[in-house]
């Protein structure tokens, strides 16, 4: 029997909807914890699906779900992201350990930024193809072992398609923000309009560990299109944004293609060591675009190592050490509207023992204030 004119039978909790037995098809439901979530009964023989409730007579209630589903809906947020849907978060929410399935789509809905606090391992594994947008990662509250080689948004294998944008993450002083796998694949990355923030404790800063900061990506060859743009980093230990290439020939190949990080602003670094910090740090690149960056204080602010076509246009640097390619057979490069402030070097390049140095080199329109 099909009935469709029955009014919504209203249930405080999830469990006492589960507890309930109704057999009349298209039975409409809604579960006050569950911020109002709505069900509707299905016939005989539908399959659950994550989120749906399972009532005492064994039949289903479906959630019912338009467009983007709140995670509040559902009983976690990794049950949530098994159904593979669109999914929102409007209340702050604590996790430990989560793996994101390929495609996630996160959108925090308030503001200021939705809260997220990774409590235990501060891992938020992402799968590929995941787009994560308005949320606050806070990392303040660590208490598992993992003290040095975790991450709040980590990745393996093919990363391609990952979208993180107006996000905040805070409270990290010693792990990487966002790291993708040596090995992952990175093809059209977008990280742009987010704020990296440091703890402000001193003694949670810890110098000594160069892998930490933001370590955004380190992969093999011919990772293509990645932007990483208009985000702000402050109080952040070693390499702010390390992208960095970890086999082969690093003067030969290209680890980076299609790069453009721009429009970034570095301020307030996690310790004043004249080489120990980086706010970029890039490493094999083809076709690089680095442009209007505003950094200030720290160690080197732009290190680019083998880079084959480049521009460098109306950056700004404050009190750094270094700025430019600093390894050689990298060619194809221009500079120009850059402004250094007090800085120790403007271009260095080093070269390698067997290695051509630096050619196809233009330095245009410079503007260079103090310094050594």
């Amino acid at each position: 029997v099909t009935v469709t004119s029955l009014a919504p039978v209203d249930f405080a909790t999830f469990a006492n909807l589960q507890a309930s037995s109704f057999t009349q098809d298209n039975q409409k439901f809604t579960v006050t914890e569950r911020a109002n979530a709505a069900y509707t009964l299905q016939p005989a023989g539908y399959v659950a699906l994550a989120g749906d409730a399972t009532l005492a007579n064994g039949r289903i209630a479906q959630l019912q779900i338009k467009g983007r589903a709140p995670i509040e809906n559902f009983a976690s947020i990794t049950e949530a992201f098994s159904r593979d849907i669109p999914l929102s978060l409007s209340t702050d929410l604590t996790e430990n350990d989560l793996t994101v399935p390929i495609g996630a789509n996160l959108i925090g809905i308030n503001d200021p930024a939705i809260l997220l606090s990774l409590a235990t391992k501060n891992i938020f594994n992402l799968a590929g193809k995941a787009k994560i947008y308005g949320i606050t990662f806070d990392l303040t509250g660590t208490t598992g072992p993992d003290t040095f080689g975790t991450a709040a948004i980590s990745s393996a294998g093919d990363c391609s398609g990952t979208y993180i944008r107006f996000c905040k993450f805070k409270g990290q002083g010693k792990r990487p923000y966002v790291s993708f796998s040596p090995s992952a694949v990175f093809n059209n990355i977008t990280i742009t309009d987010n704020e990296f923030v440091g703890p402000y404790a001193a003694n949670e800063i810890k110098t000594e560990f160069l892998g930490g900061g933001v370590r955004i990506l380190a992969g093999s060859l011919g990772n293509t299109n990645i932007t990483i743009e208009r985000n702000e980093f402050s109080r952040i230990a070693a390499n702010s944004v390390q992208m960095r290439y970890t086999g082969g020939d690093v003067y030969t190949h290209g680890c980076f293609i299609n790069l453009s990080l721009s429009f970034n602003k570095c301020f307030e670094p996690g310790y004043s060591s004249v080489s120990g910090h980086t706010w970029f740090e890039t490493i094999s690149v083809d076709n690089y675009t680095c442009q209007g960056n505003n950094l200030f204080g720290g160690g080197r602010g732009l290190s680019c190592g083998s880079v084959r076509t480049g521009s460098f246009v109306g950056n700004v640097l404050t009190g750094l050490y270094g700025f430019g390619v600093e390894q050689g057979l990298s060619y194809g490069i221009t500079y120009t509207g850059n402004t250094l402030r007090n800085c120790n070097n403007f271009i260095s390049d080093n070269g390698n023992t067997g290695n051509t140095q630096s050619s196809d080199i233009t330095i245009v329109g410079n503007t260079i204030v103090g310094g050594n």
